[in-house]
């Protein structure tokens, strides 16, 4: 949970409106220069970590301007008692769950609530933004009667169905205390009743996955070969990493959620160009994660791109990709953060509308920053960087 102070705010200029109708106007954004600042710091001086801070160096952001922000996310000594299922994520992550939220699903929903109220008067602070980095979940499974709405969800909570994921039931929490909840792990957290209550309750949700590493290059490599017609025809992504991450999803169920996140993002590229790609054709797409404790954060990352080119021809490209999986991480969940309170801010009309209203609350601009986007139903899904 990341909390904001009324104090938080720095002007950044923008620019809003239409072609012809452009004016550039200050809005109010959050200062990213104390995100974190006393406990984060804290933190990371008793790890023997020295942060560097100067890539937030930024005109808009002087640093002489303060904030005072808990962030418990950061702070895993401070963090309270979360929920655990071990249905959900790999068996080799039971001995670190030593502080656990007991009872029904209900009730843990509660007791997250309560602890969401809790923390936003601690901290004495305007807006709470709870984002999810925590471990890889298997899918959930999504039917009728189940999860397929706002009121079979809820009803399934208080009837305790072991089916409910610990991600939904925070994102439920969430919704219920008017807290945007943004996913940054690969699982269906948001099933469709989740969704439903979203919007019913006007709560802004974002996700799915931070596309960091390895999948933002192949956005930019796919969408630059897509758009230079050659075909890409069989892309083999391998990986290996040592942190807890790459521990869990060791386990098939949880590697299953990452494969298809990571399979999904060349999905829109493909079908831009209707000349190269038959309706529903695709490149042979195989995603490969195995973990090696040695190599700890430093994800490495080899990739093979195969292409169909001239007169029958064949281009291959191959690539190595040493990744600092949390490094790369850490600005996305500023992003995010900072996005996402900014946007839940801004409100816009069309012409002929009487007043003005937010954005949907599937929050569509916050997927430049994820594998799999979470956009509201009939909304074209991009994840070509370039778009």
């Amino acid at each position: 949970m990341v909390a904001i102070t009324s104090k938080a705010w720095c002007t950044a200029k923008v620019v809003l409106g239409l072609p012809g109708h452009l004016q550039q106007q200050g809005v109010d954004v959050v200062n990213p220069f104390a995100v974190g600042q006393d406990n984060t710091q804290q933190w990371l001086a008793e790890q023997h970590v020295q942060p560097n801070f100067r890539w937030l160096a930024h005109e808009y952001w002087p640093p002489f301007l303060h904030l005072t922000v808990a962030c418990a996310c950061f702070n895993c000594l401070l963090s309270p008692a979360g929920i655990y299922d071990p249905d959900f994520i790999a068996a080799n992550q039971e001995e670190r769950a030593d502080n656990v939220i007991k009872g029904s699903r209900q009730q843990q929903v509660e007791v997250v609530r309560q602890q969401i109220r809790q923390f936003k008067e601690d901290n004495a602070v305007d807006k709470v933004i709870i984002l999810w980095t925590a471990n890889t979940e298997r899918y959930a499974q999504v039917a009728e009667g189940l999860n397929d709405t706002a009121e079979t969800l809820l009803a399934s909570i208080a009837a305790n169905e072991p089916e409910i994921s610990p991600s939904t039931l925070y994102a439920t929490a969430a919704i219920l205390e008017g807290v945007a909840f943004i996913n940054g792990s690969p699982q269906n957290t948001f099933v469709p009743g989740l969704i439903e209550l979203a919007v019913q309750h006007n709560v802004l949700i974002g996700g799915d996955d931070f596309k960091s590493g390895q999948t933002k290059m192949k956005s930019v490599l796919v969408d630059f070969l897509v758009g230079a017609g050659l075909k890409p025809t069989s892309i083999v992504s391998y990986n290996h990493l040592g942190n807890n991450d790459g521990m869990n999803l060791s386990a098939p169920q949880t590697f299953r959620s990452k494969e298809i996140s990571k399979s999904n993002v060349v999905d829109d590229m493909v079908a831009s160009n209707s000349i190269l790609y038959e309706p529903g054709e695709h490149p042979d797409h195989c995603i490969v994660i195995k973990y090696i404790p040695y190599v700890g954060d430093s994800k490495r990352a080899m990739d093979e791109y195969t292409s169909e080119i001239f007169l029958g021809g064949t281009n291959t490209i191959v690539m190595h990709n040493t990744c600092e999986d949390s490094l790369l991480a850490a600005p996305i969940i500023l992003d995010l953060i900072i996005l996402a309170e900014l946007i839940s801010r801004i409100e816009l009309k069309k012409d002929g509308e009487a007043a003005f209203h937010g954005f949907h609350p599937v929050a569509v601009l916050l997927s430049y920053l994820t594998k799999a986007p979470l956009v509201p139903q009939g909304t074209p899904v991009v994840n070509a960087l370039a778009k």
